[in-house]
This record gives structure tokens, C-alpha cells and sequence, in this order.
């Protein structure tokens, strides 16, 4: 009875370790771009990376690009979104911005862009979870 309540306890455990999202936080000053990770799934964070980050200003808008490379031979399928952020580390336009499906092929490579939603924007992250 006891090996059938552990069993249980590490499928669920699994589960969330599935579900996590991880968070890359990028800060650009103007003299230079500083990126933070946080990988709450594993299995994801092995097999993703953030090759590169590109960010520019359009008009008055904080635009952003990020190359996501797949490090695994396999099709990866996963959601990214990007949260922008002002100076003071607020969080602009809260309302929940739709996830997009991404599905890269093996050892693929590719871009995805946002414009921040207001000139407030200084900083973002960008959320990925399978």
C-alpha cells in the first residue's frame, strides 16, 4: 500500500514537472543586455536554448527578438509569450496575452518577435512551456 502511495506521489510530481514554465528575464540598460533564466521544467530546459537577443526601439515602442534554438534531434512542440515590464520592475499591460505555439524541427533554429504594448516597456521576459 505504501509503494502504490509513492508511485502515486512521484506520477504527480511528474505532471507538474511537465506543466512548469520557464522564465528567460531580459534587461536592456542601452549599454547592455542582461539575461535571466529560471528553468522550472528540465526536460525542456535541455532541450531549449536562447541563442541570441536582439532588442530596438521602434518609434517609441521597446521591440524585442529572440533566437530559440533546439538543442534535441527530435521535433520540440511548446507556447511562448513575452510580459513587459517598466522601470520600476511593473508589469505593463496585465491582462493575459495569448500563448503561441511553436513546433521546431530537430536542431532547428528560429526567431520570435513582440513590440512592447506601451513606451513604458524597458524590459521583458519571455515565458515557454510544453
Amino acid at each position: 500500500m505504501k509503494f502504490k502511495a509513492l508511485l502515486a506521489a512521484a506520477a504527480l510530481t511528474a505532471l507538474a514537472g511537465c506543466s512548469a514554465v520557464n522564465t528567460s528575464a531580459v534587461v536592456d540598460t542601452g549599454k547592455e543586455t542582461t539575461i535571466i533564466s529560471s528553468q522550472n521544467n528540465p526536460l525542456l530546459s535541455s532541450r531549449l536554448e536562447i541563442a541570441a537577443v536582439k532588442t530596438a526601439t521602434v518609434g517609441e515602442l521597446f521591440k524585442a527578438q529572440v533566437e530559440l534554438r533546439n538543442r534535441w534531434v527530435f521535433e520540440l512542440d511548446f507556447e511562448y509569450k513575452f510580459q513587459w515590464f517598466d522601470q520600476d520592475g511593473f508589469e505593463l499591460a496585465t491582462e493575459q496575452r495569448p500563448w503561441t505555439r511553436v513546433i521546431f524541427s530537430g536542431s532547428e533554429s528560429k526567431f520570435v518577435q513582440a513590440t512592447a504594448p506601451m513606451p513604458q516597456a524597458v524590459s521583458f521576459k519571455i515565458l515557454v512551456r510544453d
